[in-house]
């Protein structure tokens, strides 16, 4: 099962490295209520993967080739065979059923600007209240034009009940050490947004959910084969 994942994350163009696998392990081992002694944290060692690769002969490490998005379809025979296979993967999907979702982190330190100073000055400094701190934030919308509510990470331990107050209907809210969406945030979401907005459309063809690659390593085993 984890063999298929990766693999079918290297053909959406969004190949994993070791680091990757081994948290979506300890992803799939914490939703799954499960806790390995050998394991720091469920988190699998560099033993593990090395064994793991050798039982999977499938797989295989090589290095790949980095490639901007407007490179990777440049010919016109790749972009023609894109749509063509969008074309059979949507035929009969309703746009109420094709969701695009993206996350971003905002930065509450707003960085070094140039200013205008005395000639000569050796040190010019600016008076205003910044931090290091960060929140995500992760927003879906499907083709229908129906946007789903946001979902907020903010860098904490807690979860102040402040925190969450006045926001907008629907909205989520969870809090990470870093302020970035981790798997089991990720998870969290997925479960929470999304699965309660398509079981309502029970009966219809299965969704099409766009996979961004900044996420591929949070994506949970049972989320891709869904998304499949």
């Amino acid at each position: 099962m984890i063999a298929d994942g990766i693999i079918k994350f290297c053909e959406w163009g969004f190949p994993m490295t070791r680091g990757d696998i081994r948290l979506l392990v300890k992803g799939y081992l914490y939703g799954q209520g499960k806790k390995i002694k050998i394991f720091k944290d469920n988190f699998p060692g560099p033993e593990w993967f090395y064994k793991f690769l050798q039982r999977q002969n499938i797989l295989t490490e090589r290095f790949a080739q980095n490639i901007k998005r407007y490179r990777a379809n440049i010919s016109k025979e790749i972009i023609t065979e894109y749509f063509q296979n969008l074309e059979e993967s949507l035929d009969g999907v309703e746009p109420t059923h094709i969701v695009n979702y993206d996350e971003t982190n905002l930065t509450h330190d707003p960085g070094r600007q140039k200013v205008l100073c005395r000639r000569g000055s050796k040190r010019v400094e600016r008076i205003m209240d910044v931090s290091k701190s960060s929140t995500s934030v992760m927003m879906a919308i499907t083709a229908a034009g129906h946007l789903q509510p946001p979902y907020v990470v903010y860098k904490a331990v807690h979860l102040y009940p402040t925190w969450i107050e006045d926001g907008p209907e629907g909205a989520m809210y969870n809090r990470t050490k870093s302020g970035w969406f981790d798997a089991m945030t990720f998870e969290d979401w997925f479960d929470k947004i999304i699965l309660p907005y398509f079981r309502n459309l029970l009966g219809k063809k299965k969704p099409v959910n766009n996979i961004v690659s900044t996420l591929c390593c949070f994506l949970p085993m049972e989320h891709i084969f869904y998304s499949r």
